[in-house]
């Protein structure tokens, strides 16, 4: 299908009672238009919910635990961020729906050298009747490298990663290997029965390693399936 859509996501967070802790509001606004489907598809008869455009108005709260070391690629700390929004009519949206997100990531030292070790447990669910184009989407360069992002979607995602992360070697290179393990469905319970696996290898580029600025190159494998990804910053 093709289709077009103008876009605003914004979040505003303050630092309150303790170090490292943030509360904000979040706001979410996307006007789908539908332009074109592919005949004798899935869309052609109307049939799934957003076939025919959506508006997408979503207000809510978020909490975030930062005390990592470095923004771009961390050598310790913890990042949790936890979201609920609403989307309705009143506020503008086409439909009903409530949106709970939660991505938490923890930094491991494993020498001084600043080998470390990266996890994340990363879930999105939906309540509502939720357009097709808004459900989350598995794969892609940041969750399960190795699925082409979006190849699976539905109304709930998690996702659990594991990566190594090794020191730089002659001041500007280093390197990684990671697992993924994610899971899609309409319900909890068919997320439960729908677990998909990749794993995967990378090369660092640190232009500026003081900084611990990195260029990544990594290649992902799925159940066949592959991925080539070349981005600035770490996955997670």
């Amino acid at each position: 299908y093709g289709a077009k859509y103008p876009l605003l996501d914004v979040g505003l967070y303050q630092n309150m009672l303790v170090k490292n802790l943030y509360f904000g509001i979040k706001y979410r606004y996307q006007n789908t238009m539908i332009d074109s489907v592919l005949a004798g598809g899935l869309l052609e008869n109307s049939a799934i919910s957003g076939a025919n455009g959506s508006t997408q108005s979503a207000l809510g709260l978020g909490i975030i635990y930062d005390s990592k070391n470095y923004p771009l690629s961390p050598t310790k700390g913890w990042y949790a961020e936890v979201s609920s929004m609403w989307t309705d009519d009143w506020l503008g949206a086409s439909y009903s729906d409530q949106i709970v997100l939660a991505d938490v990531r923890k930094y491991i030292p494993v020498s001084k050298k600043n080998d470390v070790i990266a996890v994340q447990v990363y879930g999105e669910f939906h309540s509502g009747n939720v357009p097709f184009n808004l459900t989350p989407m598995l794969g892609g360069r940041y969750r399960m490298r190795g699925y082409r992002e979006g190849v699976y979607r539905d109304r709930q995602m998690i996702v659990y990663q594991a990566e190594y992360r090794s020191r730089l070697f002659f001041k500007y290179f280093g390197f990684t290997t990671f697992a993924s393990m994610g899971a899609i469905g309409n319900t909890m319970y068919e997320v439960n029965r729908n677990y998909r696996y990749t794993y995967g290898v990378g090369l660092r580029i640190s232009p500026l390693p003081k900084e611990r600025y990195f260029i990544r190159l990594d290649y992902g494998r799925g159940e066949g399936t592959q991925g080539f990804y070349i981005e600035i910053g770490e996955a997670f």
